[in-house]
């Protein structure tokens, strides 16, 4: 569960930035023992990671990416990262400028499948031949 919890709390860091009077500043971690029992640790909480500052720009967009290789986001210097989502049933293939369905990565053809990308290059994406699919894309910046 502790892994849950700091997958929120990143993207909560991520949006608004470790100095957010509502940021969670310690944790309490939980011991999980041998026999599956639970104890929390109340020694105090622990100082969390350092993490970047948040980035102060989201941006938000729909590509249709189609069976050449197609632009979802443009190179930006200071994005921090982009989560581009498949928003239907049709797979796609993610990578750089000129990318194929053999040289890129996955993004499965199910609703909603998701992957968070730290780059500031372009993202272009391609689906198999005769194929089409709307993707979603989310990128924060400075």
């Amino acid at each position: 569960m502790a892994g849950a919890f700091d997958a929120y709390r990143e993207l909560w860091v991520r949006l608004f930035g470790p100095d957010h009077p509502t940021a969670p500043t310690t944790q309490t971690p939980l011991v999980i023992n041998a026999d599956g029992s639970i104890n929390v640790n109340t020694g105090g909480g622990i100082t969390p990671p350092l993490s970047p500052q948040g980035y102060p720009d989201v941006a938000t967009g729909q590509v249709t990416v189609t069976d050449t290789a197609t632009q979802i986001v443009a190179a930006n210097a200071d994005r921090g990262g982009v989560t581009i989502v498949n928003e239907g049933t049709t797979d796609i293939w993610l990578g750089e400028a000129g990318v194929t369905i053999a040289t890129g990565i996955l993004l499965a053809g199910f609703k909603g499948a998701s992957v968070m990308i730290p780059t500031s290059v372009a993202i272009f994406g391609i689906a198999d031949t005769g194929e089409s699919q709307v993707v979603s894309f989310m990128e924060t910046a400075n």
